[in-house]
C-alpha cells in the first residue's frame, strides 16, 4: 500500500506545562518535505529528546499567537544556526502577523542575516491553499478560539486570528484543530472524505467530541492539547470504551497515512 505521509507527535500538552511533556506540536511529513506545526516553549528540547535534526524540517506553520504555540521560535532558530543549517526555512503565519514575528525575533537578538541560512515568511489567509509541493497542501480555516479578545485593541501590530488546518498528503487528509473556541469549529473537517482528525480537548468537552465523531462517522479521531488530569478523568470514566476510533495521543508516537 502506498505511503502518503505521517504525523510525528512532538508534544500534546495544553498551555498548562506538564512535567516530561511538551506543548502541542507535530511534524507533518510527506515526500521529501516536513512541516513543523506550532513551536511553543521547549520545542528545541523536544527536538533533542527525539533526536530530530532541525535541518530536516522545511517549514514552520504557526496557528496563532498564544505563547504555547510560537514562543519557542527563537530557540529553535538558534538551534538551527548551531547545527549549521544551510537550506531555506519557510515560516507560514497569518499575513498580518509577519511584522510582529520579525520584531519578536529581533527583540530576542535573532537577526535573520546572521543565521547562515535564508528565512522566508509566507503569509496565509484563511480559505486560501498553501502549496508545499505537488501532493502536499495546507488549507487554513478560521476558528473562534480568539473571539473572546476581539474587543481588545492590538494597535494593528498583530492579528487576533486563530486557524485550524487541513493537510492533504497525496489525497489523504489530516485535519488539525489547533486551539478552537467550540465544537462547531471542527465542522470544517466534515468537508473531506476519510479525514483523520486531531482535536484539542482543552476548550471542548469529550462528550461533544464523541457526538461529533458519531454524527460525522469519523474513522479516526486523536485527542491532544490536554492536561494530565483531563486524560486521567476521561480514562477513569470509561467513556472511550465503546469508541475504538477515538484515543489520546502521546509524545513520541507517529501516525502513518496509507
Amino acid at each position: 500500500m502506498e505511503y502518503s505521509g505521517s504525523v510525528f507527535v512532538l508534544g500534546t500538552s495544553s498551555a498548562f506545562a506538564e512535567k516530561d511533556r511538551f506543548f502541542s506540536s507535530y511534524l507533518i511529513i510527506s515526500g521529501n518535505q516536513s512541516i513543523l506545526f506550532d513551536c511553543g516553549d521547549g520545542i528545541s528540547t523536544a527536538f533533542a529528546k527525539y533526536d530530530i535534526n532541525s535541518a530536516s524540517i522545511d517549514g514552520i506553520l504557526i496557528s496563532h499567537l498564544h505563547s504555547d504555540h510560537y514562543c519557542g521560535l527563537p530557540s529553535l532558530l538558534t538551534r538551527m544556526k548551531i547545527e549549521n543549517r544551510s537550506q531555506l526555512l519557510k515560516i507560514f503565519c497569518y499575513e498580518e502577523d509577519i511584522s510582529y514575528l520579525k520584531g519578536f525575533l529581533s527583540n530576542s537578538y535573532i537577526f535573520l542575516d546572521r543565521l547562515g541560512f535564508d528565512v522566508h515568511f509566507e503569509g496565509f489567509y484563511n480559505g486560501h491553499i498553501i502549496s508545499v509541493q505537488p501532493g502536499f497542501t495546507i488549507l487554513p480555516f478560521e476558528n473562534t478560539h480568539l473571539d473572546k479578545y476581539k474587543d481588545y485593541n492590538t494597535g494593528g501590530e498583530y492579528s487576533l486570528n486563530s486557524s485550524s488546518f487541513v493537510f492533504e498528503l497525496k489525497s489523504k487528509f489530516i485535519c488539525l484543530s489547533g486551539d478552537i473556541g467550540s465544537i462547531n469549529d471542527l465542522q470544517f473537517s466534515s468537508q473531506f472524505k476519510d479525514c483523520t482528525v486531531i482535536s484539542e480537548i482543552s476548550h471542548v468537552k469529550i462528550d461533544e467530541i464523541l457526538d461529533f465523531v458519531t454524527k460525522n462517522k469519523l474513522e479516526n479521531c486523536y485527542l491532544s492539547h490536554y492536561e494530565n488530569r483531563v486524560r486521567e478523568a476521561v480514562s477513569a470514566s470509561g467513556i472511550l470504551d465503546n469508541f475504538s476510533n477515538v484515543r489520546f495521543l502521546s509524545e513520541g508516537e507517529e501516525i502513518i497515512l496509507r
